[in-house]
């Protein structure tokens, strides 16, 4: 069986800070017949609009099941549109979320985490993730402060999928760059297969050419949309083909414009066949990720410490800078929720403790999975014994 699999990030946020959001949707909502996908996985669908909109267009395109979590404010963004049905649905947040005292790189409040979905095929049970991780901020690796963050995220991942038994489909804006180190500890604890790079048909998905994406040159030429593939116990899933779509020019009132600030990534599937046993934890994965999450830790801790002197201060410069931003900022709908969270919080001592405690227990977390990984006999594919999803069986 062929199974085709669609990713964008649709960059749907309110008050106008990302611009032309109605047009884009509906032009994304009116093209998927042409994809013919049977699983679609949309980021940053935070508008009640955009939801409807493609939920709508969705059901006339063939989508019969759906997946999303309607929260306004921290409700993570993602939506899924199966042909299939969801027989099994999960959503875990993030242990490590970020910064929340940065309100203007505020992923902290926008509810990022993974669905984890598990969906009937005609050819049996496959699970599905879809996720949005932690933004970069920054132009190159050596000024990036979140690096630690999407470590973690990885880590808590893979960890969740690790019993998982049958083949596993993840996609998504990682926000990760291949040969970079949160892609090797992805890629070396999970065993996912990277489809664009397994068929030599890497495109950047912040790519030239955008309209949105003018002003940004630094992020030109990246890739970090994927989809991801893994077999299972009894059954294969192969790549077959991949390409980037979502990324031809579309007019708007007349002006060039484009789908979103992402392309989006197709993939074709082939499942079914004997599948390749998962290879055991890469060692190299193991010790990146072990030295990555204890300096996150130990930063995590001193910023506690640091906060609770100077978050008053901070925070109300923070604030006012924030009110005073212009709108068409991407991240501006989550700095907007930050300022939101902030007044609810009943004080900017919690902005200093709560957020920076919780990063700490993220970290922590993270580490004892990591453990689990590391006491497996040699050989083992890990040692996280837990299924998220129950083992269904094939038809």
């Amino acid at each position: 069986m062929r199974l085709r699999v669609l990713t964008l990030n649709v960059w749907a946020l309110p008050l106008g800070i990302a611009p032309d959001s109605e047009e884009r949707i509906r032009a994304i909502g009116e093209k998927l017949p042409e994809w013919k996908a049977d699983i679609v996985g949309f980021q940053e669908a935070w508008t009640p609009a955009a939801r409807d909109t493609l939920l709508s267009l969705g059901a006339r395109a063939g989508y019969g099941h759906t997946w999303l979590r309607p929260q306004a404010s921290g409700g993570s963004g993602l939506l899924v549109l199966s042909r299939f049905p969801i027989a099994e649905r999960r959503f875990e947040p993030f242990g490590v979320k970020g910064a929340a005292e940065r309100i203007d790189h505020s992923d902290y409040y926008g509810g990022k985490g993974f669905a984890l979905l598990g969906i009937d095929t005609p050819r049996g049970p496959i699970t599905l993730v879809n996720t949005h991780l932690h933004a970069r901020y920054a132009p190159s690796l050596a000024s990036d402060t979140y690096l630690e963050t999407r470590v973690a995220q990885a880590v808590q991942i893979a960890a969740a999928l690790e019993s998982v038994s049958d083949p596993l489909v993840a996609l998504g804006d990682f926000n990760l760059r291949e040969g970079e180190p949160e892609y090797g500890v992805l890629a070396g604890l999970t065993g996912w297969t990277d489809v664009a790079s397994a068929l030599d048909r890497r495109q950047a998905t912040i790519a030239p050419g955008n309209a949105y994406r003018e002003a940004d040159s630094t992020a030109l030429g990246d890739r970090i949309d994927y989809v991801f593939t893994r077999d299972g116990d009894r059954r294969a899933l192969r790549p077959v083909t991949v390409r980037r779509v979502f990324d031809s020019p579309i007019a708007i009132a007349g002006r060039a414009s484009s789908y979103s600030d992402h392309a989006g990534v197709w993939a074709e599937l082939e499942l079914g066949g004997p599948p390749v046993s998962r290879p055991a934890a890469n060692p190299t994965a193991l010790a990146n990720a072990r030295t990555l999450l204890e300096r996150g830790l130990e930063k995590a801790r001193t910023r506690q410490d640091y906060e609770m002197v100077s978050a008053a201060g901070a925070g109300a410069l923070a604030v006012g800078a924030e009110i005073g931003a212009h709108r068409a900022q991407r991240r501006g709908f989550l700095r907007a929720l930050a300022v939101l969270g902030l007044a609810a919080s009943g004080g900017l001592g919690w902005l200093a403790w709560k957020p920076s405690s919780e990063r700490i227990l993220g970290f922590q977390a993270a580490l004892s999975d990591l453990g689990t990984w590391e006491k497996a006999p040699s050989g083992a594919a890990g040692g996280i014994s837990t299924p998220l999803l129950p083992t269904r069986t094939p038809v």
